[in-house]
Formats: C-alpha cells, sequence, structure tokens
C-alpha cells in the first residue's frame, strides 16, 4: 500500500516533458511506454546529473499501445521531436508507416 510519507522523494512531471520522454525512449531504445512511465523516465534522466556514480532502475507499469490514438503518437509531434533530437527521419517515418500497418491488422483491416 502507498504511503507518500515514506517516499524520500516526490517530483511533478508536466505532460510535455512526460510524452517527450516517451518519444525519446521509443525512438532511441525501442521501448513504447505511456505518459506516466515517461515522467517516471525522465525524473531518472534528471536524476543522473545529480550522481557522480551508480544505477538507478526505472520500472514502467504500462505500455503505450492504448496511447496509439493520442498526441503522444502523433505523427507531426513525432518528426519534429525526432528533428529535435537530430535523428534521421526516414528512420523515424518507416517505423509511423510499420506501426500504423500493424495497428490496421490487429483492427481486421486488410492492406493491399
Amino acid at each position: 500500500m502507498w504511503n507518500k510519507n515514506q517516499a524520500d522523494e516526490i517530483k511533478e512531471v508536466n505532460l510535455k516533458d512526460a510524452d517527450e520522454t516517451s518519444r525519446l525512449l521509443a525512438l532511441k531504445e525501442g521501448i513504447f511506454v505511456d505518459p506516466s512511465s515517461g515522467g517516471i523516465f525522465y525524473v531518472a534522466l534528471e536524476k543522473t546529473k545529480e550522481l557522480d556514480e551508480g544505477l538507478i532502475v526505472s520500472i514502467s507499469p504500462d505500455s503505450g499501445e492504448k496511447y496509439l490514438s493520442t498526441t503522444l503518437c502523433d505523427p507531426v509531434l513525432c518528426l519534429e521531436f525526432a528533428k529535435n533530437i537530430k535523428l534521421n527521419v526516414h528512420i523515424v517515418m518507416k517505423s509511423y508507416i510499420e506501426l500504423n500497418i500493424q495497428r490496421s491488422l490487429r483492427r481486421g483491416f486488410v492492406i493491399i
């Protein structure tokens, strides 16, 4: 049972940072997580700036699959983000197209 009095630290993360960290994980690491997991990893990445050594373990409670139709997976935002972090946009577009094909097949659509 969660007891916030036992936590060493509680951080708040805005939705933009959480979404962008989710996109970063998906585009650079191939880990597709939801925005709340993006927030967890955002805090973990920020914590690495405070440490000289050590290991940070972050747990993702959910995948990003149910967020496919939200702004998290918006193609314009994803491409803009990819350009901002200097990713090869052709690879991002290929991944986006493959993701849409997989989503269509799961819904029973036939792609010709």
